[in-house]
């Protein structure tokens, strides 16, 4: 079993997944509708996502198919704007991504710490 890695209750939501630690990354892989519902509850709970990366599922084994997002906070923006914004384009991005490989799409989620 993994050590907590971003929070307890950030761990909880994104531990829906599977975990990457075979692949030596502390995180875990969810499916497009486990990505998005884990994402709104982040919403809620003011936690904004720094990025994430796609994997593929193939024979049970994960891999990485090196096609990723991220999100910078600029110097203005609240808080609360960057969580919104965040969230927005990590949505988008799971949403309207196009698997061209065989196997299953999975993404890990990057969020920012501190706030859960």
């Amino acid at each position: 079993m993994m050590n907590i890695i971003w929070s307890k209750k950030i761990d909880e939501i994104l531990s829906e997944g599977n975990t990457l630690e075979s692949l030596g990354v502390n995180n875990w892989a969810l499916s497009r509708k486990d990505a998005i519902y884990a994402l709104t509850q982040f919403k809620q709970m003011g936690v904004g996502v720094l990025g994430g990366d796609v994997y593929l599922m193939k024979d049970d084994i994960f891999k990485p198919n090196y096609d990723n997002w991220f999100c910078e906070k600029t110097d203005l923006e609240t808080d609360s704007v960057f969580v919104e914004r965040s969230i927005s384009i990590a949505i988008d991005f799971i949403r309207t991504y196009v698997n061209r490989n065989k196997g299953s799409v999975c993404f890990a989620i990057v969020p920012t710490i501190g706030n859960a």
